[in-house]
């Protein structure tokens, strides 16, 4: 398990190591470091990480468990889980600490550029994430940008009440930025139109749109269940233990019902039954079917009589996620605003397993 089997790149003289290989064996890693034949090895998982190294002459072994992870954290300001174990090692032997493994020159994001105080205003904002590039943790997120008490923008990255990332902006001219806390500095892109406003913040390769003040006056961020999407904010939400129902304030007949389905596709006819038996449909549309981002939806039209009155209803099924959405208004009152409400929920609409 410790014979060398195969060699790869150690860590570079710039990086500050001495440019030798690590050897690989069986499961271990063998590096000759500063005197010492250490067998080491590390593991990360995205939040979290570890790294154990054995010096096996001396009978020594140590560990260390990180909360995030090592390969992430900017190696200009902090030392790796490989440099402070072989600290460790120095010390238990009452020897001088070394800066093996510290970098020996100097980061090339540094840089002293001020962003103007009036473009820095048009920055800040709430902006959500588009679904387009790096969806792996990002689905349903938001991206707000503030000024600190230091005067810097700094940024925050929330999911419903999850934090997904937290740091200071740098700009390095009025259109790029690179993130500073402990993790890696992140290339940051800022897009505007001619007249200055800002529309869009690429966090590497993730998009993220801002939400313009109309926007925000109108419409919210709603959690359900373990669903992120915008809706307007004039309708009063009523939460039960399943399902939810959800009613226009200007217009209390116009209402919505919703919930998770559990059933292998079923018809779309046998939601508005489900919810409420009274009412019998006597028309259906055609049954559609979209894809919005990674979401599958199916919809369909109905026309169904409640006692004297005669209702329109829209039913949404989100096949990808079992979510879906019944619809009912008086005949007539499924207005442009109402359905462009659905439609916008439809290409906001994200799930997550840390959503609240």
């Amino acid at each position: 398990m410790w014979a060398p089997q195969i060699n790869f790149p150690g860590i570079s003289y710039e990086m500050g190591g001495d440019g030798a290989d690590f050897q690989y064996g069986l499961g271990w890693m063998i590096s000759e470091v500063e005197g010492r034949t250490l067998i080491h090895h590390g593991g990360s998982r995205g939040t979290m990480s570890s790294m154990t190294i054995l010096i096996p002459e001396k009978k020594l072994a140590a560990s260390i468990l990180i909360n995030l992870d090592d390969n992430y954290i900017d190696r200009y300001r902090f030392q790796s889980a490989f440099s402070i174990l072989n600290n460790l090692f120095h010390l238990i032997e009452n020897e001088k600490l070394t800066d093996f493994g510290r970098p020996r020159i100097p980061d090339p994001t540094l840089n002293d550029y001020q962003l103007p105080q009036a473009l820095g205003e048009q920055i800040i904002g709430t902006y959500r994430f588009s679904g387009k590039g790096d969806t792996r943790n990002l689905q349903g997120a938001e991206l707000t940008i503030f000024r600190n008490q230091n005067g810097a923008l700094e940024a925050r990255i929330n999911r419903g009440e999850t934090v997904l990332n937290h740091f200071e902006m740098d700009f390095t001219n009025k259109v790029h930025a690179v993130s500073r806390n402990i993790g890696s500095p992140i290339p940051i892109s800022i897009k505007a139109k001619p007249d200055g406003t800002v529309t869009t913040i690429y966090f590497g390769n993730s998009e993220f749109i801002k939400l313009q003040p109309d926007f925000l006056a109108k419409y919210q961020q709603q959690h359900i269940f373990r669903f992120s999407f915008y809706f307007p904010k004039n309708w009063s939400w009523i939460f039960h233990d399943k399902h939810f129902e959800v009613r226009q304030e200007n217009d209390p007949d116009v209402v919505m019902q919703g919930g998770i389905n559990t059933a292998p596709s079923p018809s779309l006819k046998y939601f508005i039954r489900q919810h409420d038996p009274d009412f019998s449909p006597f028309y259906e549309g055609v049954e559609k079917t979209e894809v919005r981002g990674s979401q599958f939806w199916r919809q369909q039209s109905f026309a169904s009589r409640k006692g004297a009155k005669i209702y329109q209803q829209m039913v949404l099924l989100n096949e990808t996620e079992g979510f879906y959405l019944i619809l009912a208004t008086p005949s007539g009152k499924l207005t442009n605003e109402v359905q462009a409400s659905l439609s916008f929920l439809m290409d906001t609409f994200t799930a997550s397993q840390s959503l609240p």
